[in-house]
């Protein structure tokens, strides 16, 4: 089921300072055996969140197919097919040359391309674009200055949505202490360890808040979306997912001799009552998905 919300939370740039990026922490997604992790682990997005951002475009009086995309922090290419039917050229953006690489390694789709671009000279022009997406990545952006590219590229009705997701809860079926005892240890580790070994405190914060604290991009016209995307993953799997992230590339920084996700690992295992296989341990992971949206008058 859709839900949508009216969204209005709008800050000053003076108060976005403690959101912005510095490029080397961005950097850190730019490892050739990280990206090959990433691109195996990370997740598409429900088939709810595209339906309520083609519904949101369809209140611009547009309908498909429509004509451009612009995908904002892509990756190796987990959201931009998302929309693949609907328009009639994708172009994904990563200024990450190794993420561009293997995005396109993966491209299956003939009106998608990839590009070497930050988040700040988009290649495409003026007011050329019905809609800029950008899938967990907005928190690591000078959002004014990509803010003012959105403004720049979109049509007159032209749509921003901008979403991401939260630390899950695990549910070990047929288990619930003991699903309780290991959604406990994975908020544990985003809220508080990762925060304490130098990861970004705001990051955490902003993606706990479903965003909730982020500007939107035009004022007046704005809408927040949010469901959940449940995946069964093995233990293993999940912890592979867990090791893409920018908090335990932090980790392995700071503690280079620190054997932390075999530690985490074994303590997920003691959480779930020490099923036999990690390897063969079912979980259900669900995750928050949370997005908003707003347009250009």
């Amino acid at each position: 089921m859709i839900r949508i919300a009216r969204f209005a939370t709008v800050l000053h740039t003076s108060q976005l300072n403690r959101y912005y990026s510095n490029d080397m922490e961005y950097r850190r997604f730019e490892d050739k055996d990280h990206v090959a992790r990433y691109a195996k682990a990370r997740f598409s997005y429900p088939q709810e969140l595209k339906e309520a951002v083609l519904e949101f475009l369809a209140g611009s009086k547009m309908s498909p197919p429509f004509g451009q995309l612009v995908d904002v922090g892509c990756g190796s290419g987990q959201s931009t097919p998302l929309f693949v039917d609907q328009f009639q050229t994708l172009i994904g953006v990563d200024p990450s040359p190794a993420q561009i690489d293997e995005a396109k390694k993966r491209n299956q789709h003939q009106n998608i391309t990839y590009q070497v671009k930050d988040a700040y000279s988009l290649p495409v022009k003026d007011s050329s674009t019905d809609l800029v997406t950008s899938a967990m990545a907005a928190h690591w952006f000078d959002l004014p200055k990509f803010y003012e590219e959105v403004r720049r590229i979109l049509k007159p009705g032209g749509v921003v949505a901008i979403w991401g997701y939260k630390y899950p809860d695990i549910e070990y079926e047929g288990h619930p202490e003991a699903s309780e005892r290991a959604s406990e240890v994975i908020k544990q580790v985003y809220a508080k360890e990762w925060i304490e070994n130098g990861w970004r405190p705001q990051i955490a914060t902003v993606c706990d808040r479903h965003y909730a604290d982020l500007p939107v991009c035009f004022t007046g016209s704005e809408k927040r979306f949010l469901t959940r995307l449940d995946l069964r993953r093995t233990l293993d799997e999940y912890l592979l997912l867990v090791s893409t992230h920018s908090g335990f590339q932090k980790i392995k920084e700071a503690h280079p001799d620190w054997d932390y996700m075999n530690e985490l690992k074994q303590r997920l295992l003691d959480a779930l009552g020490n099923p036999n296989s990690a390897g063969e341990t079912q979980l259900i992971i669900k995750n928050p998905i949370f997005m908003f949206m707003s347009r250009k008058s």
